[in-house]
């Protein structure tokens, strides 16, 4: 036993003295014997971390994009129940934006490249959509050329839309005020989701 304990006493003196003699980045950190984390996180109990695009879209956000969308928009829920609720025969868009670009400079940018011009109002490839320019100054719109479209009068379906929806809302809030009484902003061609139901309307 006495010898054992010799060996054992000699051996640890030579570990020692290689430890001392090593160098720091040969030696075994204590993490290393750690055991390995998964990368994966739990999100049970936390639901807003779980990747859903139905979460997405309650909370505002554009389908697709990851962008939020604009105060009013209709989200894609929305959309879906106005065009169960409405036959796309009668539903009239209304397109806010502005063919002024002294007023709005940004509408520029919606030309034939685009894919949404605001030229194609009334013609074969938007028939029942009316380009009406939501004027910020006098916040109103003129709406003389809306009448022809209106097929259940102030009762007929509308989609208020401009490139993003913000004057899609003022002038979806500009035709409730006038007694209109179905009408939903659908944002624009930026918020692809709703732009693809409505867009060739």
């Amino acid at each position: 036993v006495g010898r054992g304990l010799t060996m054992s006493s000699s051996l640890l003196r030579l570990a020692r003295r290689a430890a001392a003699s090593a160098p720091a980045s040969t030696l075994l950190a204590p993490t290393m014997f750690a055991p390995a984390r998964s990368s994966v996180q739990p999100t049970l109990g936390r639901p807003w971390l779980q990747k859903s695009s139905r979460v997405v879209n309650v909370m505002g956000f554009s389908s697709g994009t990851g962008k939020p969308r604009k105060p009013g928009v209709a989200s894609d829920e929305e959309m879906e129940a106005f065009f169960a609720a409405n036959s796309s025969e009668e539903i009239v868009v209304i397109d806010a934006r502005n063919t002024n670009f002294e007023l709005e400079p940004d509408d520029a940018r919606w030309d034939d490249a685009s894919g949404a011009p605001m030229a194609a109002c009334g013609t074969a490839l938007r028939p029942r959509a009316c380009n009406a320019p939501y004027d910020r100054a006098a916040k109103s719109m003129d709406l003389e050329g809306l009448e022809p479209l209106l097929t259940k009068g102030k009762d007929t379906p509308i989609i208020t839309h401009c490139g993003g929806g913000g004057r899609g809302q003022k002038a979806k809030e500009y035709l409730i005020a006038e007694g209109f009484t179905n009408v939903l902003n659908g944002g624009g061609p930026s918020v692809k989701a709703n732009w693809e139901k409505f867009g060739g309307i």
